[in-house]
């Protein structure tokens, strides 16, 4: 099912991603509503699915735009298509104070997660999980950014949770992920999810360590293996961010990880 969620949503055109994931969102009979307005010197549309999202609530984000040129089916359709999921299941339970955004502009300045944050306040969220390329690799990369002790992210980090799942803590990158940096501007707990190859997540923990060990510098080694990871050309419009690059599995080990990790957040408090 995910998967065909991301063959519908993996357009070039901009309107068109938009509406054919309102189009699912309508299908599946999930309530949203539609964040329209002005950021900077752009218009941008978040679309906002809420499960009794009232202050205090988990945001639960993935960017649906694309870069330029770009089908954009790792980056991010394959996210979209995860939380579609989520909110398909959460629909059926009693879900927690929770809401699914699906943001607009996340390739581009006037960011639609900072339209978000000045629409709702950073003080009525407790934490964001961003969601962004899970659609390729055999294994999860959780960037924490320091949050290993904070309640809020206790389901993600929980050990029975973590041991059923293969997952590699990495506190954080030398470079921009996407919307959480919005989110961590604006002092609210966040953290980022994504996919790799197994091989590659071991080797990119080890050098994320190596990197805190260094200052904060980027290391010899990291650099050399983003030069040359297979996940570079799944994103940004790169070669392989395709349809083809994308697997069903991929998506699972996301969605089941984060089923495991929610039920804190039940019910409605």
């Amino acid at each position: 099912m995910m998967l065909e969620w991301v063959r519908r949503i993996a357009v070039v055109q901009p309107e068109l991603r938009r509406e054919r994931l309102l189009e699912i969102l309508r299908k599946e009979e999930l309530p949203f509503c539609l964040q329209r307005g002005q950021e900077g010197e752009h218009w941008v549309e978040n679309i906002r699915v809420p499960f009794c999202a009232g202050k205090g609530r988990l945001v639960l984000g993935a960017h649906y735009d694309n870069v330029i040129g770009s089908t954009a089916a790792n980056d991010n359709a394959s996210g979209v298509a995860v939380l579609l999921a989520l909110a398909r299941w959460l629909r059926t339970r009693k879900a927690g104070n929770l809401e699914i955004v699906f943001f607009d502009r996340e390739e581009y300045s006037d960011h639609g997660s900072a339209a978000y944050l000045k629409s709702v306040g950073p003080e009525t969220i407790r934490a964001m999980l961003n969601l962004d390329m899970c659609g390729f690799g055999d294994a999860i990369i959780l960037i924490h950014k320091g949050n290993l002790e904070n309640p809020d992210f206790s389901g993600l980090l929980d050990t029975k949770a973590l041991s059923r799942h293969t997952v590699r803590l990495v506190e954080q990158v030398p470079f921009k992920i996407g919307d959480d940096e919005q989110f961590q501007r604006s002092l609210v707990p966040n953290a980022t999810l994504q996919t790799l190859p197994a091989g590659e997540a071991d080797l990119f923990a080890r050098e994320a360590l190596a990197i805190k060990q260094n200052g904060g510098k980027m290391t010899p080694e990291m650099r050399e293996l983003l030069n040359h990871s297979p996940v570079k050309y799944t994103c940004h419009n790169g070669p392989q961010d395709h349809i083809g690059s994308v697997s069903e599995q991929s998506m699972q080990l996301v969605f089941q990880y984060l089923k495991d990790s929610l039920q804190e957040w039940f019910p409605c408090r």
